[in-house]
């Protein structure tokens, strides 16, 4: 918690401010519970000012292996050589944790953090191998401020430059003139001299093969940025606040809840419920509405697979745990799957998708794990999926209404 509220001060002071630790980082892979965010006025936060790496240093830092080409040859052997002091600072396998995203590149990459001391340590044998490009390269450059001849802020650079270039380097390295932001369009700090000319006739090209600028039009001066200032957080005086062009009118309604969005079950009750109550609208006597109309159509679907299938249960309807009417009268099975893959005695036929078990029977025995569509004997019918009809019993009816009972069972 305590690295954490530091990072987030560390980017508010940076944001206002600017940078209050070059060398500060947070030291963990994940962040902490919200709820671990609690009494943040007993910390103790502080910073240490520090210095910034320079260019090769942040490479060899952020950079994995497989990028050591960025760098001077020497440098690469730190991040390649397996006998390196360092070569622990860039494994080639290593976890990365998806934290439920779908991309690798999403995820958390479980890397060691970087031990500056021992970086710094071994870049440092390395620095005098530098040619004095790299050298100039690898060395922290003032910012540079560039803008075309004829941009208002041009005059102002010539001028500073005329009147500082016959003094020593030294002395005018310490030379800094604030920007008049009305001829720079709002951009304020200071702008210092640069070391030579700062508009040549002639801009040589960096790069071999390309054509040198012979009539160059911009200026260039040393950009230093502005001296910090309280921040104040409410507009200035004087300030006319725009009205407001997007009100609530403009704004999407919020979305359904999925489960109660999917047929809009809720904004359908509240329609038809105002509908009525504003037509004054009832019913008709004898009608049925809701849950009952619900089971009503249920039973008719049902009906008519069993029509259709010639009085054959569907394999997949597991009807309702029936209720227990009398201890010489009970269904047999205690749970709803229990039709399936029971054994039958000659006589005995499923009504209604239940089965009356046998009175004191003992032997029988109920294996409700035996394989489906097993061998039968000639008056053994199927339990489970589909049933073979009774043979030769006619005056047995089945009944195809669910719910009803057997004409042997009492009625409730």
């Amino acid at each position: 918690v305590l690295k954490y509220t530091e990072g987030l001060c560390w980017v508010m002071h940076y944001y206002y401010q600017g940078v209050c630790s070059w060398t500060w980082f947070y030291p963990y892979h994940y962040a902490p519970f919200a709820s671990d965010l609690k009494d943040l006025s007993q910390l103790n936060i502080s910073f240490e000012l520090g210095s910034p790496f320079k260019p090769f240093d942040q490479l060899l830092g952020v950079f994995p292996a497989a990028s050591a080409h960025a760098l001077p040859e020497q440098y690469r052997k730190l991040m390649t050589d397996p006998n390196s002091p360092i070569i622990d600072f860039y494994p080639t396998d290593f976890e990365i944790d998806m934290n439920g995203k779908r991309f690798e590149w999403q995820g958390i990459a479980i890397l060691p953090f970087i031990d500056e001391t021992r970086l710094l340590k071994e870049v440092e044998k390395l620095e005098s191998s530098l040619t004095e490009e790299e050298r100039r390269r690898n060395s922290r450059m003032n910012d540079m401020l560039f803008v075309a001849l004829s941009h208002k802020l041009s005059p102002y650079i010539l001028a500073l430059y005329e009147g500082t270039k016959n003094l020593p380097a030294n002395e005018r390295a310490e030379i800094k003139e604030q920007i008049n932001s009305e001829a720079s369009g709002g951009m304020n700090g200071y702008i210092s001299p640069p070391a030579g000319d700062p508009c040549p006739k002639t801009f040589r090209s960096p790069i071999e093969g390309m054509d040198d600028i012979t009539d160059n039009q911009v200026i260039s001066a040393i950009f230093k940025l502005p001296d910090p200032q309280q921040h104040v957080a409410h507009p200035p005086a004087g300030v006319q606040l725009p009205k407001k062009t997007v009100t609530m009118a403009d704004l999407k309604p919020a979305p359904a809840i999925w489960h109660e969005g999917k047929g809009l079950k809720s904004v359908n009750k509240k329609r038809v419920f105002s509908t009525n109550k504003l037509n004054k609208h009832k019913n008709p006597p004898g009608s049925i509405s809701g849950p009952q109309l619900r089971e009503a159509a249920r039973r008719l679907v049902l009906n008519c697979i069993q029509v259709q299938t010639g009085g054959r249960q569907d394999p997949f309807f597991v009807p309702p745990r029936p209720k227990d009417h009398g201890a010489n009268n009970r269904l047999q099975g205690g749970y709803r799957n229990a039709p399936v893959n029971r054994s039958h005695g000659p006589n005995q036929h499923q009504s209604g998708g239940y089965q009356k078990g046998p009175v004191n029977t003992p032997h029988v025995s109920q294996d409700l794990n035996a394989p489906v569509n097993r061998p039968h004997g000639a008056n053994q019918h199927q339990s489970g999926g589909y049933q073979k009809g009774p043979v030769n019993t006619p005056h047995v009816s089945q009944d195809l209404t669910h719910g009803k009972h057997d004409k042997s069972d009492p009625q409730p």
